[in-house]
């Protein structure tokens, strides 16, 4: 599942409702709740001053650059996703805080700035998409608004870069070097963002399947043909001014349909997600062999047996399901625990610019 909220830090400091996010938990009365989360945000993160603007991909609630709400609005906006989450059965309600034994070390950047033109509502999704594309081709950088930013030994980094995504190639032009110390937000702000993309890498090439800061096993924990649940977590992290990291991670459930190979007419409008990149879309039909998939406004070609259908609660309660997929997602606070001292070994010694970091095993604090 995709994030629902995004905090971007440019010329304004705004909130963006992702309204496909939405459309996984809600269905089709996303909209309605949409407005609703907008209103909200604006008065529990933003205290009443922001403007909410719309657009056919998302929400954004924005207010003028205030770089001191940063964090707080961070935390606010999470903390209203996991109650949305929690609420509809598809996370738990436990929080499980880890913290690094060890610390970064400050370490200088290269950024580089995207100049292929891409249209407005997908430009975040092709630049993450990018990053992940270099990172597999043996770069180390991450996404950092329509930047990419990245981490060489060299002292001399590449002009340009390229990557080619679902959404065409992506290519990026080089345009400052800079310095990560953690006393300044801005450099524990991309030192996470490096940290984040790290732990998805790794823990991709260990087998997990990634959709964003959503991580899920392969494995099937329900018995049917048309549902797959997969257990996993999600997770957020900050750096602290020291360097160090700390993870929070909550397990939560995957809730879909086998991979689709076979064109039906009744598929055209379902919801739907791209198996290897984790992208959410509808269905608009079918040319040659491929499923044509609206992702944002683009139109993208996607092959059978990478694409599967996503469930709401609302449709697994109309087909009669949802009863037993709770039963089944309904763990004590010992096995949730036991999920989330699982999912930290498998992230503990994540390579992050130069350091290898190790977490502790067992966590510092634990929410219900």
């Amino acid at each position: 599942m995709a994030r629902i909220f995004k905090v971007v830090l440019a010329s304004y400091l705004r909130v963006i409702i992702d309204l496909s996010a939405l459309e996984d938990i809600y269905g089709s009365r996303s909209d309605q709740y949409a407005e609703k989360l907008a209103e909200r945000i604006k008065e529990e993160c933003f205290r009443g001053e922001a403007e909410i603007r719309f657009t056919p991909s998302y929400v954004a609630v924005e207010a003028k650059r205030i770089p001191e709400l940063y964090g707080f609005i961070q935390r606010c906006v999470e903390n209203i996703e996991h109650k949305i989450l929690a609420t509809r059965g598809l996370t738990s309600h436990i929080i499980a805080l880890y913290r690094s034994k060890n610390s970064l070390q400050p370490f200088d950047y290269t950024s580089y700035q995207l100049i292929t033109e891409v249209p407005e509502s997908i430009k975040y999704r092709a630049v993450a998409l990018s990053a992940d594309t270099l990172r597999r081709g043996g770069y180390e950088c991450t996404p950092y608004g329509s930047t990419i930013v990245c981490y060489f030994e060299e002292v001399f980094p590449p002009t340009e870069l390229r990557a080619e995504t679902v959404f065409g190639e992506t290519i990026f032009k080089i345009r400052d070097r800079g310095k990560a110390v953690f006393s300044e937000r801005k450099g524990r702000d991309i030192a996470r963002r490096f940290f984040n993309s790290a732990i998805r890498e790794k823990l991709r090439n260990a087998g997990f399947i990634v959709y964003g800061q959503s991580i899920f096993e392969k494995r099937n924990v329900f018995k049917s043909e048309d549902i797959v649940v997969k257990p996993g977590f999600r997770y957020t992290s900050r750096v602290d001014e020291s360097g160090y990291i700390y993870l929070y991670i909550s397990p939560k459930f995957s809730i879909e349909s086998p991979p689709l190979y076979d064109f039906k007419e009744d598929l055209v409008g379902s919801l739907a997600r791209t198996v290897d990149t984790g992208l959410t879309g509808r269905i608009k039909g079918f040319e040659g062999n491929n499923f044509l998939v609206d992702i944002q406004g683009v139109t993208c070609r996607v092959k059978p047996g990478y694409l599967t259908l996503i469930y709401s609660m609302d449709e697994l309660q109309r087909i009669g399901l949802s009863r037993d997929l709770l039963s089944t997602m309904r763990l004590g606070p010992k096995k949730l625990l036991d999920y989330s001292n699982k999912y930290i070994r498998a992230v503990s010694g994540v390579e992050v610019t130069g350091t290898v970091v190790e977490f502790e095993d067992n966590p510092l604090s634990v929410e219900e």
